[in-house]
């Protein structure tokens, strides 16, 4: 008798000491369970907007990003389709240059107000350039679906232009100002990853919702997409931190621009990489590779998709090539193999113009811009803080966008030309 009540003592002891254990589990998680709603409360202030995260704000603009994105990647695998579909005369134009205008001249506006968005970032900040964006992008998409002929397409493009280029500028002056060197190109691919994941599932399920509703429907759920970003962006970056309107740098003079434009280090990235890199992509990938898919007889979803690999390689690649980029400080030599691989991916084509080679050139590509674009925005943004005139990194990186995107204004125009004439 007494040997079983030592055994159910033990038992008994043995019993307490686990409830015990799970009673300090439970304070141990009550207790984080009451911090994390602390910390959540206190992220929703009295706006009821969270706060930015102060280990990676750069990370805070990435959701709105996406949305833009995604609703301008939407109409990609088509466009060209779409313009070669509502031609008509245009002057004494050739017929292959009116069907690259809608996308040159997109490139073109988006270049000419790029110096523009700069400024505004100066004076009112990258979240109030964000969202006074948005409005001629809804605008542009609604317009866009009810075009007639090339004339309206090319003209809403170009207010799409506008929401486009103070987009995109104060999404990379807002990771601009709350970067530094050790991380600038992370910085960058955040803005890269948000890119491309965009133009994934974009230019997938643009490919395929045209293949089911039509071009024009595509446009009208672009720019109901459009506007949900600037909500989004409303919501959840505060007007609080490293994104508010800057005051400094030089003031805007010829003297200015001549010594942004004429810094060798600049131009060499520009003249030697960035614009040859777009003249590639833009013309090259976005505008001639639909018409030769089509051609090779793909319908528009599989288009899509062959498209997405150029994504797809950037989304897996890119993170790696930026870390690596950051780790051994070697971003100049990452922008070089970059610009390598953009000459390699699209020379794929020069074999043998396959549906097969099409996509290895979008992979190749993809290769390229993952190794390039981060290391080169952070070399734009070292660079930009060193220039001789003193002009403010805003400034500077915007000057670099205008040169930069005349690559993408030729890109189209040229493809058009070398292959349809």
């Amino acid at each position: 008798v007494n040997t079983a009540i030592e055994r159910l003592s033990a038992r008994a002891r043995a019993l307490n000491a686990k409830l015990s254990d799970a009673a300090s589990t439970g304070r141990r998680s009550l207790g984080e369970a009451n911090a994390s709603l602390a910390r959540l409360s206190s992220a929703f202030g009295p706006d009821h907007r969270p706060r930015p995260h102060t280990e990676n704000p750069h990370l805070f603009v990435r959701l709105p990003v996406f949305i833009f994105f995604f609703a301008a990647e939407l109409p990609r695998s088509f466009l060209p389709i779409y313009a070669d579909s509502l031609y008509t005369p245009l002057g004494d134009l050739p017929r292959e240059l009116v069907i690259a205008l809608p996308m040159s001249a997109f490139l073109a506006v988006a270049a000419i107000l790029t110096p523009m968005a700069g400024f505004l970032i100066n004076r009112f900040g990258s979240r109030t350039l964000f969202l006074l964006g948005v409005v001629p992008s809804v605008l542009g998409f609604v317009m866009i679906g009810r075009a007639a002929d090339i004339t309206d397409l090319i003209i809403w493009r170009c207010v799409n232009a506008v929401g486009f280029a103070f987009i995109s500028m104060a999404s990379i002056g807002y990771i601009a100002d709350v970067t530094e060197r050790a991380n600038r190109a992370r910085g960058m691919a955040t803005y890269l990853a948000a890119y491309v994941a965009a133009g994934v599932c974009g230019t997938a399920v643009g490919a395929i919702l045209a293949d089911r509703i039509g071009f024009g429907a595509v446009f009208y759920m672009s720019g109901v997409l459009a506007l949900l970003s600037a909500m989004v962006l409303y919501a959840s970056l505060p007007k609080v931190g490293a994104h508010a309107p800057a005051s400094d740098g030089a003031p805007v003079s010829l003297r200015t621009l001549r010594a942004i434009f004429l810094d060798p280090h600049l131009a060499m990235l520009l003249f030697f990489i960035a614009v040859p890199a777009q003249i590639i992509t833009m013309g090259g990938l976005f505008f001639l590779q639909p018409f030769l898919l089509q051609e090779f007889g793909n319908t528009q979803s599989e288009i899509g998709r062959v498209l997405m690999l150029y994504f797809l390689v950037i989304i897996f690649v890119g993170h790696f090539a930026a870390s690596w980029a950051d780790r051994w400080n070697a971003h100049r030599s990452f922008v070089l193999l970059g610009g390598l691989l953009a000459g390699l991916g699209f020379g794929a084509l020069a074999w043998e113009p396959t549906t097969l080679m099409v996509a290895l050139a979008a992979v190749g590509l993809g290769l390229s811009a993952a190794a390039l674009q981060p290391a080169q925005g952070a070399v734009l943004i070292d660079l930009s803080r060193r220039v001789a005139s003193g002009a403010s990194p805003a400034l500077t990186i915007s000057m670099f966008r205008v040169g930069e995107r005349v690559g993408g204004v030729i890109g189209p125009a040229l493809a058009s030309f070398l292959a349809f004439r």
